[in-house]
């Protein structure tokens, strides 16, 4: 379980092994006798919360008037603290963040490279570069941060899967192999005029 508090410590923050993050408040409760001689009571109120992540939540984090929450999905979640009465603009923002392992892997034979995004694998293939005298020189001498002019990367084929672990693409394009939380997968990989074809092997 996810725990923090707010530095007036009268608001609780909480999340747990489910993408649910939600926040209670420390309220007092009115005194109803007529010369108001009751004591003080309070008692804590859920007051808000969202559910804007997918996995679990494993952290949350307090900075001024936003609390932060980030957990098994890798997204960083930014909301208000507290929505002021009458107040309808949108409260919380999900900043995306990139995997720690690579998301792209290459085939240089083949000129053609994979993207791993959470739940999906696209293949692409690298066209021509454009030439010129001046493209000429910059191919054969060129270092990293040159510019080099060539026509649109063309999109081979997608592979829908569950949420992939890590991807990979042999270095002469014949095979694509990723992994997720349950199961290893190997795809033979042909390509023939664009035209694609993935028989699965395992």
């Amino acid at each position: 379980m996810a725990l923090a508090v707010s530095p007036g410590e009268n608001q609780i923050f909480a999340s747990g092994v489910d993408p649910l993050f939600v926040s209670f408040e420390m309220i007092r409760i009115h005194d109803d006798s007529p010369d108001h001689s009751g004591s003080r009571e309070f008692c804590w109120r859920r007051s808000w919360g969202h559910k804007m992540h997918s996995h679990d939540v494993r952290s949350i984090e307090i900075v001024g008037s936003l609390v932060l929450t980030g957990g098994v999905d890798t997204k960083v979640v930014v909301a208000k603290q507290k929505r002021k009465e009458g107040d309808v603009s949108k409260t919380s923002t999900i900043l995306k963040s990139f995997r720690q392992t690579k998301i792209c892997s290459i085939s240089p034979k083949k000129r053609i490279f994979l993207l791993q995004a959470e739940n999906k694998i696209d293949l692409w293939k690298m066209t021509k570069i454009m030439t010129s005298s001046v493209n000429s020189e910059i191919e054969t001498t060129g270092s990293d941060g040159d510019c080099i002019p060539t026509e649109p990367p063309v999109h081979l084929a997608t592979i829908n899967t569950e949420s992939i672990r890590t991807a990979k693409i042999s270095p002469d394009g014949s095979f694509v192999a990723f992994s997720t939380l349950n199961y290893l997968r190997l795809y033979k990989l042909e390509i023939e005029n664009f035209q694609v074809q993935l028989t699965k092997v395992n």
